[in-house]
């Protein structure tokens, strides 16, 4: 199987990918990757190219020799996944999972007060914001009225 799911006027997404970090931003040497990969330069030409769709089978072994994940990231992207680093501190997974669990336990309603909430405490803010202008306003206009004072004396 080849990936070759999104075209963009007949290119794929990968091989946008792969034109782009190859050939446009110089990311990665062919020659360096290809041996890396194991297999022969032309054949990374062909797939940069659009020659030949890059199979799926191959992705792993090009994400690990370029150590850009952007490859995979597209990919489960498209499939309406994200991607995330694996996580090593015990203390931040038991965090995101008291999280994961609190999303799911969320319902419509929660979601409903959450933006209701969230709209007026932007209307305070606002409110708030306008009457720290108009003390300010005042406050520059006693101040220059003052020292017209000043210089009348």
């Amino acid at each position: 199987m080849a990936l070759s799911n999104t075209k963009f006027g007949g290119i794929s997404g990968t091989q946008c990918l792969l034109y782009t970090n190859f050939i446009v931003k110089k990311k990665h040497r062919v020659d360096t990757i290809a041996q890396i990969m194991k297999i022969h330069p032309d054949t990374l030409y062909k797939y940069i190219r659009g020659e030949r769709d890059f199979p799926i089978d191959r992705l792993a072994d090009l994400v690990n020799a370029t150590g850009d994940s952007e490859y995979l990231e597209y990919h489960a992207n498209a499939c309406g996944y994200v991607l995330m680093p694996k996580i090593k501190n015990r203390k931040t997974i038991e965090i995101l999972g008291q999280m994961a669990k609190l999303m799911l336990t969320a319902t419509d309603q929660d979601a409903e007060n959450f933006y209701q909430d969230s709209e007026s405490n932007f209307g305070r803010q606002n409110r708030a914001s306008e009457s720290n202008a108009k003390f300010l306003r005042r406050q520059q206009a006693r101040q220059a009225e003052s020292a017209g004072e000043e210089r009348q004396t």
